[in-house]
């Protein structure tokens, strides 16, 4: 299928479109960008947002204690604009590392920072030794933060990966693997569940002859137990492109799939990770690209656009069926969701153009690539 023209309790949800096709696009941004650009952290019964890239402010960070109420919080030290970041809520501290950024040209980081209060921040390793990217699959498991997959975005050509890396505080990594058995990609959605780390779907693409992109996505379902990997599923059975929400309530795995746009749009349960029911066709929350994450026994998703414009609603549901009562329609303050406009889809694909964002960085490991 072709198409022309041209988003964590942590557990963060890192999330590109999935789906076993090949399109092409002219414009292309990262394939990375696919996530809804604002990445949760959970630390102290508190939720965080933060990243983006059209927004008015690159450095906005918001928090809440309830998913109602949302605090604008501020600081000078803040790492620079970015999408795809992977944040992470570890030993008491909220962790930001790596992401891609774009202002008249492209930066990928590899940089990683750390607050204790989501608002003051410290760069703790300029350059990690998995080198610079986004999209990649980032969760807490066995103690160890863990660093997985993702690509390095390049206008002429991105290099995907299937790498491992792990750490105990965030300034040392171990290379834990070198290939994943599955096909190195941008990750779509990742998870802790059942004491196994869980992969489903992700996508790569290639620079064609014609200078335009072709696109391959993936339907699979894979877990690690810390030493090995088990492909779970080798086709999933919904339709759509892929996750754009993953959440682990219970002992229950659920996930929002869609086609862009909130197209195809439906909710599948599972118990396993192996077998999948839909539990939920078209749900009546008008957003997509939004950020999910759990809290509060709750299953919520947050931002994101609405009819291709910014949407700043917070949607709730305790069993993805009894669907995403709105906790408060526009409760995000006012400008902070506004990078969650500007998508473009193609085909099943949902890629979020990135415009001038002012994340020409500050930092040692800031330098755009060569």
């Amino acid at each position: 299928m072709k198409s022309k023209n041209p988003i964590t309790l942590i557990i963060i949800v890192v999330l590109l479109a999935a789906v076993s096709l090949m399109i092409k696009n002219n414009n292309r941004q990262p394939a990375s960008s696919l996530d809804s650009g604002v990445d949760i952290g959970l630390k102290q019964n508190k939720i965080f947002l933060m990243g983006g890239g059209e927004r008015p402010n690159p450095s906005t960070i918001v928090a809440s204690s309830d998913g109602y109420t949302w605090q604008t919080l501020s600081s000078s030290t803040l790492f620079p604009a970015r999408i795809s970041q992977s944040v992470l809520s570890f030993n008491n501290n909220l962790y930001v590392f790596g992401g891609y950024g774009y202002n008249n040209g492209s930066y990928n980081f590899n940089d990683v920072w750390q607050s204790a209060n989501g608002k003051d921040w410290m760069q703790i390793l300029i350059h990690a030794p998995w080198g610079k990217r986004s999209g990649n699959g980032a969760v807490v498991f066995q103690n160890k933060l863990w660093m997985i997959g993702g690509e390095t975005y390049n206008v002429a050509g991105s290099t995907f990966y299937n790498d491992m890396w792990s750490s105990e505080n965030g300034k040392v990594w171990k290379k834990e693997k070198n290939n994943a058995p599955w096909n190195a990609r941008s990750v779509g959605a990742m998870t802790v569940f059942n004491n196994k780390i869980w992969l489903i779907g992700g996508g790569s693409y290639v620079l064609n002859s014609e200078g335009q992109y072709d696109f391959t996505f993936y339907h699979d379902v894979w877990s690690f137990d810390g030493s090995t990997w088990t492909q779970e599923v080798i086709q999933t059975p919904w339709s759509a492109s892929g996750p754009s929400g993953l959440f682990v309530l219970g002992d229950t795995m659920y996930v929002i799939v869609d086609d862009g746009f909130h197209s195809n749009m439906s909710v599948w349960s599972s118990p396993n990770g192996k077998d999948w029911s839909i539990i939920k066709d078209n749900p009546e929350f008008p957003n997509y690209n939004f950020t999910s994450f759990v809290f509060d026994n709750k299953m919520w998703i947050a931002g994101g656009s609405s009819n291709e414009t910014p949407y700043g609603g917070v949607w709730s549901s305790s069993d993805g069926a009894s669907i995403l009562q709105p906790a408060i329609a526009e409760s995000l303050p006012p400008g902070v969701f506004a990078s969650l406009a500007g998508l473009v889809t193609a085909g099943a694909l949902v890629a979020r153009v990135l415009a001038q964002t002012e994340a020409t960085p500050e930092v040692a490991d800031a330098s755009p690539e060569k």
